[in-house]
């Protein structure tokens, strides 16, 4: 048996290194309804049951914004983030593939390059378009 929120905690505290150096300003294990760039978000996206005896294949997206579509730094973070560098979030996921001891095994599988996305505030305003990706995670239990 897993427990979803440990996994979405543990993918969260994966990229408190990002949060520390202030290349983000938070790393959440939950969507967010009104973020603020630069941040991370995990979500939980299919499950394939009985991969293996007593195994479970969960995804999990975790969603980085990065700024407004047409800021250049915005341009070069998320440029790190998809590399294979210090600030790679492929690297900072798989550093601990158990994720704390919660899973038996995380892999980053994909990512979906740039993304511009449509915002709207809690107050339902629009804002800038924002710059993003999604990485695919798949969580072995």
């Amino acid at each position: 048996m897993y427990d979803i929120e440990a996994i979405r905690k543990g993918l969260a505290a994966a990229l408190q290194p990002l949060v520390d150096s202030g290349a983000l300003t938070t790393s959440s294990p939950y969507g967010l309804a009104s973020p603020q760039t630069p941040c991370a978000m995990v979500t939980v996206g299919p499950t394939k049951f009985d991969e293996g005896v007593g195994t479970d294949g969960l995804t999990m997206t975790v969603a980085v914004l990065v700024g407004t579509a047409s800021e250049q730094d915005a341009q070069v973070n998320l440029d790190a983030f998809l590399g294979r560098g210090p600030d790679s979030v492929k690297a900072l996921i798989e550093a601990d593939p158990t994720l704390g001891g919660v899973c038996d095994e995380a892999n980053v599988t994909a990512a979906t390059g740039q993304r511009i996305y449509a915002l709207d505030t809690a107050s339902g305003t629009s804002t800038p378009p924002v710059l993003g990706c999604e990485w695919t995670v798949e969580v072995l239990t």
